[in-house]
């Protein structure tokens, strides 16, 4: 009886152990999953005059975007290890409002720039004008 006792409680302590290391090794398999950016969501823009950004948890779609954007759209050839170096985790606390702010940022820009363009064309029809004036002063009578 004492040995059934304590081939019984050998095997429960065998068990318990296996159960312990399986549970382990699958936090280290979800921890290896987060290092490696299947866990982690990435992110890449592009350069802010294309405006083109693409999100995913998974870095090789993430890589296949992003070479095919930069070869259809600016006839780049970029390597993975070029779209690598160009990924950055997605702060979990990003909000919308950040983003819109961000957003309205980058429109802002582009009013401004909108009006840089205005300045410059009323400046050339102020040219064009000034010219024509001169033109007209030139021919007699």
């Amino acid at each position: 009886m004492k040995k059934v006792l304590v081939v019984l409680v050998t095997l429960l302590a065998f068990v318990s152990a296996q159960v312990a290391i399986n549970a382990q090794e699958k936090m280290e398999k979800k921890m290896e999953g987060q290092k490696e950016g299947k866990e982690v969501l990435k992110s890449v823009s592009c350069d802010p005059t294309c405006g083109f950004m693409v999100r995913s948890h998974d870095e090789k779609e993430l890589t296949d975007i992003i070479m095919t954007h930069a070869k259809k759209v600016h006839n780049k050839d970029l390597t993975e290890k070029d779209v690598k170096g160009m990924m950055k985790p997605v702060k979990k606390m990003e909000k919308k409002g950040e983003m819109m702010e961000k957003m309205e940022h980058k429109g802002m820009k582009m009013e401004k720039k909108g009006e840089k363009m205005e300045q410059k064309e009323m400046k050339m029809e102020k040219k064009e004008g000034t010219e024509e004036k001169k033109e007209e002063m030139k021919k007699p009578g």
